[in-house]
């Protein structure tokens, strides 16, 4: 196997040896996706204001449930579950419908409605966890959360382990649920220009698939094939000699 194979973010070739193609273009890049929030995710959420009583409607344990993080939101806030209509139970307000929204519109949607409750209402939303699961030729597959705002595939990655010798860094799928259909994207980890792609970042959710390189596929099946020709060789061998 070549060094160029095995490596990431290669150089370049010539503009005459480049093709674009319908897929190449879909890849073209694109700011970061905000995420929106979905049913079943999990929220961290805090609430302060000028009046000590936030602090006992929104720390109440029966409605939130306290988590452990290592950044200061998460110690000071607690877990709320989005249902399957999309919606979180707050105290005092009851159900608040947070699907479909930005965390910074969920935010705000929130204190709005905290308003006539609390005098000058501060909210700070956050996803408790994120996953991503990478299977395929990696050394360690399965799924990881992630808190942070953002996650690439190089971190994802790196979280499984890397890949094999026998991974396709040209070739690495992402599937992806968008409105409810799921998509696929290919994306070339050799390509020098995949900071600037549309799927360097990856979305909650999504599943990396490493597929194995073609030639590896060839090898297997050739060990069996020089196998056979070999015994066939060895035993018309035996067979000369007898008949000798």
């Amino acid at each position: 196997m070549t060094q160029k194979r095995l490596e990431y973010v290669q150089e370049p070739v010539a503009l005459s040896d480049l093709r674009v193609t319908n897929s190449e273009k879909e890849n073209a890049y694109r700011p970061p996706q905000k995420h929106k929030v979905k049913p079943n995710d999990e929220l961290l959420i805090k609430v302060s204001s000028f009046d000590d009583v936030s602090f006992n409607f929104f720390g109440n344990r029966a409605e939130g449930r306290s988590i452990q993080a290592s950044n200061e939101l998460a110690m000071n806030s607690f877990s709320y579950s989005v249902d399957v209509d999309g919606n979180v139970f707050f105290p005092v307000v009851g159900k608040v419908k947070l699907a479909g929204l930005t965390i910074d519109e969920a935010r705000e949607k929130i204190r709005l409605i905290l308003l006539p409750y609390f005098d000058q209402p501060n909210v700070e939303i956050k996803f408790a966890f994120k996953k991503v699961s990478v299977i395929g030729e990696v050394n360690d597959p399965g799924y990881y959360t992630y808190t942070k705002d953002q996650i690439t595939i190089f971190e994802v990655i790196a979280l499984a382990g890397d890949l094999t010798l026998h991974g396709d860094r040209k070739e690495v799928v992402i599937i992806r649920n968008e409105d409810d259909v799921a998509n696929k994207y290919v994306v070339d980890m050799t390509d020098d220009n995949l900071v600037f792609n549309y799927n360097y970042y990856l979305q909650p959710d999504d599943v990396v698939y490493i597929r194995p390189r073609r030639s590896v596929k060839w090898q297997d099946i050739s060990i069996p094939i020089t196998l056979v020709f070999s015994t066939i060789t060895t035993a018309l061998l035996v067979i000369n000699a007898i008949q000798n």
